[in-house]
């Protein structure tokens, strides 16, 4: 019984430990930003299409705003982040 128990003690804090950074890491990247007013989109873009038109590199702000979601509100953006991580599927 007492290797039972402590692989189960183990996986019920790795299981914790998971779910911890999940949350300490879309903090760090997508909600703090979010609430500062912050378009994480913007740290997605290419660096390469910066010297383009405004025009152009507006576009793909929005692009890449519209598919990663960061155009939903910020708890659906959370729920979408979880569960991606939980099922390690993107």
């Amino acid at each position: 019984m007492g290797f039972l128990n402590y692989a189960l003690r183990r996986a019920v804090d790795r299981i914790v430990l998971l779910i911890s950074l999940l949350i300490i890491m879309w903090l760090i990247v997508e909600g703090l930003p979010e609430l500062f007013g912050i378009n994480p989109a913007v740290w997605y873009a290419p660096v390469g299409q910066l010297g383009k038109s405004a025009e152009f590199y507006q576009n793909i702000i929005q692009d890449i705003t519209r598919i990663y979601g960061f155009n939903k509100p910020i708890y659906v953006q959370f729920v979408d982040y979880f569960s991606m991580g939980i099922s390690f599927f993107a």
